[in-house]
């Protein structure tokens, strides 16, 4: 079993243990409905696939890249479109948040800004014209603002989201 497979069942396993304390039974996802739920600063999609069962009461959004070259998280979601879901749980999947950055092979966006420190939560103008800018405000981004609408919308339990670079997964 490869280290990416294995990666993308524990992250299921570890959704169903949370979610339904170790309970249910999993169900294969048949045709996943994909969206679009916003664009890039350069116009390129970005997309959320929803995976189980749409009318679960517990939803979950699983983010497999931030940061545009940290490809390891596209490759756990990638596994993780076919891997079977607890039933009661929906999944939505987002491959990439910064196409832009993806396709540049560059953490930031399109504008130079790092998506992660982009968010409202607590955020501050920091290390302008480096790798980490956070941006002239709060939401400045349009891919920061696609997936806060998006996770308005969908409200997840759990929104997982995958960081390379040090080897962490966060969990908010």
């Amino acid at each position: 079993m490869s280290l990416r497979r294995a990666a993308a069942g524990a992250v299921a396993a570890a959704l169903a243990a949370i979610v339904l304390g170790g309970a249910g039974t999993a169900v294969a996802a048949e045709d996943p409905a994909e969206i679009v739920i916003g664009h890039s600063v350069q116009g390129r999609e970005i997309t959320a696939r929803h995976l189980g069962d749409p009318a679960a009461p517990v939803q979950l959004v699983v983010l497999g890249q931030m940061h545009g070259n940290e490809e390891g998280g596209r490759k756990v979601v990638t596994e993780l479109l076919d891997s079977a879901i607890p039933a009661g749980v929906g999944v939505w999947v987002v491959r990439s948040l910064n196409p832009d950055g993806y396709e540049a092979d560059t953490r930031v966006n399109a504008h130079g800004v790092d998506l992660n420190r982009n968010f409202p939560a607590a955020w501050r103008e920091q290390r302008r014209g480096t790798q980490m800018w956070s941006g002239p405000r709060a939401e400045s981004e349009p891919e920061t603002r696609a997936m806060r609408h998006f996770v308005e919308r969908v409200r997840p339990a759990a929104l997982i989201s995958f960081h390379q670079a040090f080897d962490l997964v966060d969990i908010t």
